[in-house]
């Protein structure tokens, strides 16, 4: 019986040939063909694309040697060749599907145009991967109960206990080469972890026992099929090859830079997504099916270990950050934050963020504070002109552009606070990584703590500059009254001697002398009286700024309302105002503990009683009203100033009004 099934109708597809199916359709679009065809037997085969094939077709198909040719509808060399130039096609591609020197099939693209395929050289890349995964479809599911299995539980085991001590990812590719490899006879490990957001898989410290300056330049984009790991992680099929170096489904470049020979890579799947992508390498013997499908019993319980390590190492990463920032906010709370200890603090989150080079710089700061690895590139010092001006985060990626290089990222931008920008920072590290959002925002949020810092330091030495201002001003007020006396005293004994001389000369000029003493203490004593008169206050001004400050943490609404006449107050006595704002405060924060649902409504006035009175009225509701403000002091306060209060209750509401006289 023939089958021929759609490998773009997933529901059709048998759970056994999902692999296949996935590679033939990836095949289709990197090769740039209209449809493509794996043929594994006379009366088996898969299509992605528009395209009808008998049987009779698939049993010459299936011994196609490999080949490139044009189909015409008389065309002698094959049968089936008239039938595909029926359906639109001109061009045929064909190459075998084998492993280890066994034929397993045929992969053929066609195109509907006489030119070859854009990238053509991608078939036999695509036929080897094909023959990897029919082999492993052919071998049929790994016994659960053999001893070699039961060996690799205790090796999963062992990596388990030394994921959970971890610090690095070299350390878990040393457990893996360590617990893993030996299963298989391997040499060595790599893993890469696919970084979603980026688009991209990315080779891990410590993969292969290369620097890692090697490791981190293997990161081929989800686009480039022309990557191993990239088809393994794309269509979630494993690969095999024995001759790493020949192969041309292996890039030559990594071949060389990790010096590999033979080759096993699966998909890292958890929850049915891959997350990365684990390679064996260089066993000494020739990887077999076996060691796939053993691989891939395992690979689920590796993915779990990649991701646990992967969220610990970004949780510790937080955690240090975290401790900076409780540093700088306790310093910068205690007033001990100077450039020293900011330059410590920041050379701890360039550490935590694997960073080459970070500085930042706030108002208030004498320069920029830089911490940066032994040298300083140029790249990094026009990154410190640029961020001088930044205002916006902006992030620059440069990608790796060989073996050996890195790339790099670069960020820069304005640190605000409240609103406003009080500075710049800047970062810049090795490896392609996007820094991570929390990474920018730490950096962000220790400059903000800086500009906090150096803003309360300014604080604090302007209120110490006014305390000794107003120290030097007492001082001074002290001392012209003592001149004061001392010209009053002149005065007197001027005075005197002017009555008891007989000069009339002298007499003339003692008296002149008396005048001039005269105007002296006239002058001092007018300016002693103008710095010691307390400034007036605006009595509304000062009210509405009691109902506001209560207002933040009262339970219900406060109302202010005043008539024209205590509006135009301006020049109100600052014992009056302030005796009228201790009474607001008291009474209001009694009204904002009982009463809730209803607003308070305070109303300033001005009546004639018979002089202007000012007169305070609060209303608030309290049901079953029984006194309780505690306003006994300020009541007899009032009073001895001429004023009065009153308090009235009509069972559900409180009316407490004060009046006092300028």
């Amino acid at each position: 019986m023939t089958r021929i099934i759609d490998a773009r109708a997933s529901d059709a597809v048998d759970h056994d040939l999902v692999g296949i199916a996935r590679l033939t359709r990836a095949a289709r679009t990197a090769i740039g063909a209209d449809a493509t065809v794996t043929v594994l037997s006379e009366s088996f085969a898969l299509v992605a694309g528009p395209v009808m094939l008998e049987s009779a077709d698939l049993r010459e198909i299936v011994r196609l040697p490999a080949a490139d040719f044009l189909v015409g509808p008389s065309y002698r060399g094959h049968s089936w060749s008239s039938g595909l130039w029926s359906q639109g096609y001109r061009r045929v591609s064909v190459s075998p599907i084998h492993l280890g020197g066994e034929r397993l099939g045929t992969f053929m693209a066609l195109t509907s145009g006489e030119a070859e395929p854009p990238r053509l050289s991608l078939m036999e890349v695509f036929a080897r991967h094909l023959g990897a995964v029919a082999a492993i479809r052919e071998r049929g599911p790994l016994d659960l109960d053999s001893h070699h299995y039961s060996e690799a539980l205790e090796a999963l085991e062992a990596l388990d206990r030394l994921t959970m001590a971890a610090t690095s990812f070299v350390e878990l590719n040393e457990g893996l080469s360590q617990h893993i490899a030996p299963l298989f006879g391997a040499a060595t490990t790599g893993i890469m972890i696919h970084l979603e957001r980026a688009g991209v898989l990315q080779m891990l410290d410590g993969s292969f026992g290369a620097p890692a300056a090697v490791t981190a330049s293997y990161r081929p984009r989800m686009t480039d099929v022309s990557s191993n790991a990239v088809r393994v992680a794309g269509t979630g099929q494993p690969y095999i090859t024995n001759d790493a170096v020949a192969d041309p489904a292996i890039l030559p470049q990594w071949t060389t830079a990790f010096s590999l020979s033979r080759v096993l890579s699966v998909p890292l799947l958890l929850s049915g997504r891959c997350i990365g992508v684990l390679h064996l390498a260089n066993k000494r013997e020739e990887f077999s099916v076996d060691d796939v499908v053993l691989a891939q019993a395992l690979s689920s319980r590796i993915a779990s270990h990649l991701r646990y390590a992967w969220t610990l190492f970004e949780l510790r990463r937080e955690r240090d950050l975290e401790r900076v920032l409780v540093r700088i906010a306790t310093a910068a709370a205690a007033g001990r934050l100077d450039a020293g200890f900011l330059s410590t603090q920041l050379e701890d989150v360039r550490t935590s963020i694997g960073a080459e080079m970070v500085a930042l710089e706030v108002d208030g700061a004498e320069e920029a504070v830089v911490s940066h690895g032994p040298d300083t590139t140029e790249l990094e010092r026009q990154l410190l002109r640029s961020a001088q001006a930044a205002d916006a985060v902006a992030t620059t990626i440069v990608p790796p552009s060989g073996v050996g290089d890195r790339g790099s990222v670069s960020v820069q931008g304005g640190i605000h606070f409240s609103g406003r920008r009080v500075g710049w920072f800047a970062a810049h590290r090795l490896g392609a990584d996007q820094l991570a959002v929390q990474d920018i925002n730490s950096i962000e949020r220790l400059g903000s703590l800086a500009a906090l810092a150096y803003a309360s330091d300014r604080y604090r030495q302007q209120r110490a500059e006014l305390a000794r201002i107003g120290a030097r001003d007492e001082l001074g007020q002290d001392l012209h009254d003592d001149v004061a006396q001392l010209l009053f005293g002149a005065q007197l004994s001027l005075d005197a001697a002017t009555e008891t001389t007989g000069d009339a000369a002298l007499r003339g000029g003692v008296k002149q002398a008396s005048m001039l003493i005269a105007r002296a203490d006239g002058a001092l004593r007018d300016l002693i009286a103008q710095w010691t008169r307390r400034p007036g206050l605006s009595i509304v001004d000062t009210i509405s700024d009691r109902v506001m400050m209560v207002s933040r943490d009262a339970h219900g609404p406060i109302e202010f309302s005043f008539d024209e006449r205590a509006g135009a107050a301006q020049d109100v006595p600052v014992e009056l105002a302030q005796l009228v704002d201790r009474f607001a405060r008291e009474v209001l924060l009694h009204a904002t503990r009982v009463s809730v649902d209803e607003a308070t409504t305070v109303h300033l006035s001005v009546i004639e009683r018979p002089e202007a009175t000012f007169e305070l009225s609060i209303r608030f509701r309290q049901d079953n009203f029984e006194t309780v403000l505690r306003l006994g002091l300020l009541v007899e306060e009032i009073g001895q100033r001429g004023g009065s209060v009153e308090i009235a209750a009509d069972g559900a509401h409180v009316d407490v009004v004060a009046r006092l006289a300028p």
